[in-house]
């Protein structure tokens, strides 16, 4: 089970903000969303080991998406807002810096 959050920033270059009218509904040079979504689904690992101690372990899963979540706003009322449920492949390579 996994738990996961993503934000998406939009940037434009080319808006003036009036310091004297700072309201969200004039100013929209900056958007921030977010999305929250929890998964859960199979996974194996495979550590290499090399006399007696582990050198790397690679592990990969799939992840069935079990919440349709939508992205949301701090800021501003979403009007048609994108429902995220989509399933996930992953694959995670983790080397150890530290002996075991």
């Amino acid at each position: 089970v996994s738990f996961v959050t993503s934000s998406l920033s939009v940037f434009s270059d080319d808006t003036e903000i009036d310091m004297n009218d700072i309201d969200p509904d004039t100013n929209t040079g900056y958007l921030l969303f977010r999305n929250n979504s929890w998964f859960a689904g199979p996974s194996a690992t495979l550590k290499l080991v090399d006399e007696g101690k582990t050198f790397m372990a690679i592990t990969a899963g799939y992840d069935f998406c079990f919440t349709n979540s939508k992205w949301k706003s701090d800021y501003a009322k979403i009007i048609n807002p994108v429902k995220e449920n989509g399933n996930r492949i992953f694959i995670n390579i983790a080397i150890p810096f530290a002996d075991r």
